[in-house]
């Protein structure tokens, strides 16, 4: 698929990539993203995943990372709904479950967290972040319960 790169986050180092035949854009969005959300450039990590997604808007990967930049920014509502989307799109995806947990937590509501984290080990079992967030959500309400004051 060919389509204008009208991104002014790119930098002039991946013009040799950009002429690649056959490349598939909104992969190189989704890893130019990650990028930019590593570098703390949420503004333009969650512009990057939109562009993404005008290319597929069924590419569940793109919602659950646009939800992951939105949950960096403070909105947790917009984060909530990107990564909803993922998972109505992909319902067996480990890293919307994990990451709809941890937006879950962050917003106070422990025990939907925890069911989050347990579907993403069912689905692999081997998922570290589920297992560590999972751990932590059960901290969180063990504290937030009173039961750690011994």
């Amino acid at each position: 698929m060919t389509r204008k790169l009208p991104s002014p986050y790119r930098p002039r180092a991946l013009a040799p990539i950009l002429r690649v035949p056959g490349l598939d854009y909104d992969v190189l969005d989704e890893l130019l993203g990650y990028a930019l959300r590593r570098q703390g450039k949420l503004d333009e990590a969650a512009e990057t995943y939109r562009m993404a997604l005008a290319v597929d808007p069924r590419h569940a990967d793109s919602h659950t990372n646009l939800g992951v930049a939105l949950l960096q920014q403070r909105k947790p509502e917009e984060a909530l709904r990107a990564i909803r989307t993922a998972l109505e799109i992909d319902p067996r995806h480990v890293g919307a479950h994990t990451n709809l947990g941890v937006a879950l937590r962050e917003q106070g509501n422990l025990d939907e967290a925890v069911r989050c984290f347990r579907t993403a080990m069912e689905i692999n079992s081997h998922h570290a972040d589920a297992h560590q967030n999972l751990g932590v959500a059960l901290r969180d309400r063990i504290v937030g319960s009173g039961l750690a004051q011994g």
